[in-house]
């Protein structure tokens, strides 16, 4: 018998495999139209749920009674722009949010979803902008997945707006790949490589000490959290296994094999270790905002498997369709496309040397090595705030931990810690509580955070413990006698007042430094 082989010409060759390429691209760098529309009806729910938590505080935070006037904001080294700096009363701001509200509750039903997502976007920068001050990270992972939500079909499952138009905007099924697939595809690959890079900095996230560092401090911790401190055998295990979490889930997003099995495994990896974070600790919105921007790479191959009807409904191929007309140049829609392409990929250049500088990286340009910040696409990413740094809890968690108490005199001699009635956790001016409520508690609290019903008056606290500006010690000092003297009785007005900062140093073994007195800022109020 003879065997012959005819060679496959360059041309057949390519034939065959750019199907297979383009269809392992799809897979990898594509998502599934249901796993969108999970992303974004978390992402409603987040943000809706974010705004109602900083209404407690609007006046305080956001307006020019509270710690920020906007004629302060121009002493701040980088004075954000937006809609919030139009405002400066109690009454548009409110306006303001009920407007980002109503856009919030849009994208999560998915109505207008689109216009929803770009609403949500404007006003949330415009917010974030307002008072750099009351910050964390969760905001900037809310900010930029909001970013990415204006390049996706969001509402094109599980929404109004799918109710009216059910056909799948590119005609083939559920799976897309698009310039704003790459983007969002990236942020999450950035986002798990650099929080596991910026651990790998320290000692202790490798000795495993880490989680017990971080659960001994009580600022952040939870009652939970306090319970899981009882069992020290079980917090190095819980080290090492955040650390294996993180590495393997940017291994995981990236393989190009077995893609359904092991994106299922990488998120529901993340939502373990989110849920266990948010049990753990109060840090905001970011366990929750992590865990639903991460089910947006949930495989086409899950949901198959759940509603295997879907399959008929929704078919993978299609018949090709007939050839269209070719468009003129210079339409309104390619022009609005192209610019979109463009800015999409400035953004994932953007992203990608960002995390870089904040990993050390330094870039050469003329013979000289500058940083990320001084370039102009630096400036570009500022502008759309595509900022963002990783280091929760890294490269070592903090052992620093202390209480806050707000020492007040009155005119009539009276001492009161003011505290409480600052940050809203307090019986109130003018409350027929106040009586007894007189006088200084300077022991610590049962539970540090409990001192805070608003976690972002514990980040606006630390700011002060760190490195606190001019800007914000001026805007503090006005906001503590403004807000006691415009409330309570002339006999009872505010003569002088200091912050105190009880500070105190965790050590191995569950030990501690003895407490210190430190006085952040001290001042007198106008007239008394």
């Amino acid at each position: 018998m003879r065997l012959t082989f005819r060679p496959l010409s360059c041309r057949a060759l390519s034939l065959r495999l750019l199907p297979v390429i383009s269809a392992r691209a799809k897979q990898t760098f594509g998502f599934d139209l249901r796993s969108l529309a999970v992303m974004r009806i978390g992402l409603g729910g987040v943000l809706a749920a974010d705004l109602l938590q900083r209404s407690i505080a609007l006046k305080a935070h956001y307006t020019d009674e509270g710690v920020l006037p906007r004629a302060l904001m121009l002493g701040l080294a980088n004075p954000g722009i937006g809609l919030y700096r139009l405002f400066g009363g109690v009454g548009p701001v409110i306006a303001l949010a009920c407007v980002s509200l109503l856009a919030a509750l849009a994208l999560t039903v998915g109505f207008h979803t689109r216009v929803a997502c770009i609403a949500s976007w404007v006003l949330l920068v415009s917010l974030q902008n307002r008072n750099p001050f009351v910050y964390h990270s969760g905001d900037d992972l809310l900010r930029l997945a909001l970013f990415w939500g204006m390049f996706l079909p969001l509402g094109a499952r599980f929404s109004l707006d799918a109710g009216r138009d059910p056909a799948p905007p590119s005609g083939r099924g559920n799976q897309i790949i698009s310039v704003g697939t790459l983007g969002l595809f990236w942020q999450l690959v950035c986002l798990y490589l650099f929080l596991f890079d910026h651990k790998m900095m320290g000692t202790s996230w490798r000795n495993g000490t880490a989680v017990y560092d971080a659960l001994s401090v009580e600022q952040y911790r939870t009652s939970f959290g306090s319970a899981l401190l009882g069992f020290p055998t079980l917090l190095p295990l819980f080290t090492h296994a955040i650390l294996v979490q993180q590495a393997l889930t940017v291994v995981l997003l990236v393989s190009p094999i077995l893609i359904g099995p092991l994106r299922l495994f990488a998120v529901l990896g993340v939502i373990a270790t989110q849920l266990g974070f948010g049990l753990c600790f109060k840090l905001g919105t970011f366990p929750w905002i992590t865990s639903f921007a991460t089910f947006a790479v949930l495989p086409g191959w899950f949901w198959d498997k759940l509603d295997p009807a879907a399959l008929k409904t929704y078919p993978v191929q299609h018949a090709p369709l007939p050839a269209e007309e070719p468009e003129a140049p210079f339409r309104p829609g390619q022009i609005v496309k192209l610019a979109m392409g463009v800015v999409a990929a400035l953004s994932i250049a953007s992203i990608t040397l960002w995390n870089l500088s904040q990993a050390g990286a330094m870039f050469g340009l003329a013979g000289s090595e500058i940083s990320f910040e001084e370039t102009m696409l630096a400036r570009f990413a500022m502008a759309l705030r595509l900022d963002q740094r990783w280091s929760m809890f890294s490269p070592n968690p903090q052992t620093e931990d202390g209480w806050f108490v707000v020492e007040g005199t009155l005119v009539d001699g009276a001492r009161v810690d003011l505290l409480p009635d600052l940050v809203g956790a307090g019986v109130g001016p003018n409350s027929a509580d106040r009586a007894t409520a007189r006088g200084i508690r300077w022991e610590k609290p049962a539970l540090i955070s409990s001192q805070f019903t608003d976690q972002r008056w514990l980040l606006y606290f630390l700011q002060l413990v760190g490195a606190p500006t001019a800007v914000q010690l001026r805007g503090f000092a006005d906001y503590v006698c403004r807000f006691w003297n415009g409330m309570e009785p002339r006999s009872q007005a505010l003569r002088r007042f200091a912050l105190q900062y009880m500070r105190f140093e965790h050590l191995p073994e569950g030990r501690t430094t003895p407490v210190e007195k430190i006085q952040l800022i001290a001042g007198s109020c106008p007239g008394n």
